[in-house]
């Protein structure tokens, strides 16, 4: 049985009036507390562009003017977080969103997230339920509902549930 060395996530974070804003997360902790690197993609005043950030207090604190409703634990992996850093920066956004710095897409982080998990997969580096972005989007969109109850329940902390019902 191999030895885990990180966890791989999607964390969750709301902006008033915006949709929940999709963030890739890895960690060596499997409840994502400490150090913990996130990945999404951002949209500036010149188009979408990577955006990677260390977070090592909580990821509470990643965005001071969203609020954090948890994350979905997506998988384990043997890879340490380093190298896991590497395969992602791998992972751009095409040239063709370009297109989308003057009309907004709310669902390019969305799309990023997912193409990065499927790239993880693909390189060995993370197992996944699927190899179908649109399913493996809704299996995430489906977990992050799980979310929002739980936070709910206990807005303390923040929640943390499995991408499926089955994993370590």
């Amino acid at each position: 049985m191999p030895t885990y060395h990180s966890h791989v996530g999607v964390a969750f974070y709301n902006f008033p009036g915006f949709p929940p804003q999709w963030v890739l997360v890895l960690s060596e902790n499997r409840r994502f507390k400490g150090k913990v690197w996130c990945n999404s993609a951002i949209e500036t005043v010149d188009g979408w562009r990577e955006s990677s950030k260390k977070c090592t207090q909580s990821l509470a604190a990643l965005d001071p003017m969203a609020l954090l409703s948890g994350v979905v634990h997506v998988g384990c992996s043997p890879v340490p977080v380093k190298k896991l850093l590497g395969a992602v920066s791998k992972c751009r956004i095409p040239s063709a969103a370009g297109q989308y710095s003057l009309v907004p897409d709310s669902d390019m982080p969305m799309k990023y997230v997912t193409r990065v998990l499927l790239q993880l997969c693909r390189g060995r580096s993370l197992r996944l339920p699927t190899l179908d972005p649109i399913v493996l989007a809704d299996m995430i969109r489906e977990r992050a509902s799980l979310l929002q109850r739980k936070g709910e329940q206990n807005p303390t902390k923040f929640p943390v549930v499995r991408l499926t019902k089955r994993g370590p």
